[in-house]
């Protein structure tokens, strides 16, 4: 009799794995973990450590059916279709995300770009107008200034017309005196002549 190709301690251990890992144990997922060997023999290896085993053994969800071959190996296609579609589906979901992710940070962008230049001109608009009402500041300033240097030569003028004023009011005075003066003096010659006269 031909020596099996692989151990069934190999298959019993696989198995395990499979368990442990919580997977469904499958003719071909012990192939693929041994390497070797038909995946209805390792299967059916599997199956029997049921009847070999001295010790009672613990079901599992998985050990309640066990798929046949064709089955097995139609399963494994669909899973392998199913997931071939499931990375379409996520790739073209990725796709369209990146898509719109994409437009949105361009509209934003735009209306960066936008708002950046509306403020530049808006700086340089207020910039002008600083610029306009420092000048007009200083022109005002320098009106200011020769304002207030003609109400100082006013003020002066005032004071020198006041001076006058005093003096002429002096004067003035000082020749209505004199007028009184002359006047009394002309009465008194007046009255002398007279005197004269009726002397003679």
């Amino acid at each position: 009799m031909r020596k099996a190709e692989v151990a069934s301690e190999d298959i019993y251990e696989a198995g395990r794995k499979l368990e442990q890992e919580g997977k469904q144990v499958s003719g071909y997922k012990l192939k693929n973990i041994i390497g070797k060997g038909r995946p209805e023999r390792l299967m059916k290896e599997w199956s029997n450590r049921f009847i070999n085993s001295e010790q009672p053994i613990e079901f599992s969800d998985f050990d309640i059916h066990v798929l046949e071959p064709e089955v097995e190996e139609l399963l494994e296609s669909l899973n392998e279709e199913i997931g071939k579609k499931l990375n379409e589906i996520i790739v073209t979901c990725d796709k369209k995300i990146q898509s719109i992710a994409d437009r949105k940070l361009t509209k934003i962008r735009l209306e960066l770009e936008k708002n950046a230049n509306n403020l530049c001109a808006s700086i340089d608009e207020m910039d002008e107008l600083i610029c306009f009402h420092e000048l007009e500041n200083e022109r005002l300033s320098q009106k200011l200034d020769h304002i207030q240097a003609l109400k100082l030569d006013h003020f002066e003028d005032e004071k020198t017309i006041i001076k006058l004023r005093a003096r002429l009011q002096s004067k003035s005075e000082l020749l209505e005196e004199r007028q009184l003066r002359i006047d009394e003096l002309c009465n008194l010659n007046s009255v002398l002549q007279e005197t004269d006269k009726r002397t003679d």
